[in-house]
């Protein structure tokens, strides 16, 4: 079974049950103070009002429901929990489709999905995909993503690249997997984006146990704009 199914068949509910105490007693509308952190850091860069969003890992829907609210935006998310999506629909009237990314409908580069986005939200959710899909993941992303539209990243950004057991699946082999910069240097790498804001910052809140790394709970949350035209210089021959 690959990682991301399994997260769909198991793990992302027990992700849910896991941290069910964090959501109880809160009155609706809310919005969880790390996606809060998100919406002002958006608010505060691009313009919101009227986007089309996704949210790829978007759990209950809270950061979508603020968004559509406050911004009048048009939002989808997919989700792996069920449970999580459950609630999502209770509380926000939220429909989330219940996958994985690359199993979900945005997952094609059909032409229809061309630019069907403004912006796009990647929260502590890249690190956790399977290493066989993470490249076309990447690519659909782009294909989704509008000209002048923004990816925002929320991810691990260690000094290179290692990968370590979730200690919570003790027997499956379920990994997360910390890329060296965080993912989103795989865009900046080849010119059609620029960084237009990074918050570097460490935080063992999401990471329960230690590591041989001391780098392994150091954070970039990150908003890329997708440009028209490579940033590569045109070098003269001699």
């Amino acid at each position: 079974m690959s990682q991301d199914l399994f997260y769909l068949k198991k793990e992302a509910n027990d992700f849910f049950e896991r941290n069910l105490g964090t959501l109880k007693d809160k009155k609706t509308p809310f919005l969880r103070a790390s996606k809060k952190t998100i919406l002002d850091n958006l608010s505060s860069h691009i313009r919101l009002e009227k986007c089309r969003v996704l949210e790829v890992g978007c759990f209950i829907g809270d950061l979508l429901f603020a968004l559509q609210r406050n911004h009048r935006c048009s939002v989808v998310g997919v989700e792996t929990s069920s449970k999580a999506c459950a609630l999502a629909k209770k509380v926000f009237k939220l429909n989330l489709e219940n996958s994985y990314f690359s199993g979900s409908r945005y997952f094609s580069l059909a032409s229809e999905n061309r630019a069907k986005f403004d912006l796009i939200i990647f929260d502590d959710v890249l690190s956790w995909m399977g290493r066989e899909t993470i490249f076309q993941v990447l690519a659909v992303s782009d294909w989704l993503l509008q000209t002048g539209g923004a990816i925002y990243f929320r991810d691990f950004a260690p000094a290179f690249s290692f990968c370590f057991k979730n200690h919570h699946q003790k027997h499956f082999p379920v990994f997360n997997f910390k890329q060296s910069g965080g993912h989103k240097k795989m865009f900046l790498e080849y010119g059609m984006y620029y960084e237009k804001f990074t918050s570097v910052y460490s935080s063992a809140c999401l990471q329960k146990i230690k590591t041989s790394r001391p780098d392994s709970t150091i954070w970039a949350d990150s908003l890329l704009i997708k440009l028209a035209s490579p940033l590569h210089p045109l070098l003269k021959p001699y």
